[in-house]
């Protein structure tokens, strides 16, 4: 596997555990996103989240990569991608993602492209991880929050220093950082190329 899409589920209705109609749509605008970046003759791997949404989400995209790969290709439900695994703060969630850097090697032998689906903050968890391991850069919004910036311009105003100096200024301190995942868009993807050490947040179209 030379590229990962780790991607969100789209918008859902929590007390059925099924997408909306408008998650539906999202999902079918990152459908189009993706027909126009996937090439002809791909091989990939598909592992979803046990849920109703993630399951949906999956269903929509599957068609698209069967007939990019002209072939069938499995669903494997997912027990790392489990949405139980977001449970237990963000914390959790962290060690959550780091534990999840194994799906790169469990499915490594598995196609070119691997499609991971699930949920917010494990998949922006799972990526911090992966851009960690593979020293790929993130964009600053999908970074791990440390400190809030409240605290951090706080910091910066009373010891009239700039944004990284506060931070460092911090850890030295001691304060206990609040390590806050950033929230991910409803049926967005997080695209990694390993093989150039490539990063996009993938956005569904809005056509």
């Amino acid at each position: 596997m030379h590229s990962a899409y780790l991607i969100r589920h789209g918008n859902a209705n929590y007390f059925t555990g099924k997408l909306t109609d408008l998650g539906r749509q999202q999902v079918k605008s990152l459908y189009r996103v993706l027909d126009a970046r996937l090439p002809e003759g791909i091989t990939c791997s598909m592992a979803i989240s046990d849920s109703g949404r993630t399951t949906e989400t999956g269903d929509i995209l599957l068609p698209l990569l069967e007939e990019k790969s002209g072939n069938k290709v499995e669903v494997i439900i997912e027990p790392l991608l489990s949405k139980t695994r977001c449970e237990g703060g963000d914390s959790k969630m962290i060690s959550n993602g780091r534990e999840n850097m194994v799906l790169i090697t469990k499915y490594a032998e598995s196609g070119d492209y691997g499609f991971f689906i699930g949920h917010d903050g494990l998949i922006v968890a799972t990526a911090i991880a992966i851009a960690d391991d593979k020293s790929i850069e993130l964009p600053q919004y999908l970074r791990l929050i440390e400190y809030e910036e409240s605290h951090i311009e706080m910091v910066m105003d009373d010891q009239k220093v700039n944004r990284e100096a506060a931070i460092k200024m911090m850890k030295e301190w001691c304060i206990e950082p609040v390590n806050t995942i950033p929230n991910m868009d409803e049926a967005s993807a997080l695209f990694f190329d390993f093989k150039n050490g490539r990063f996009e947040y993938i956005l569904p179209s809005h056509e």
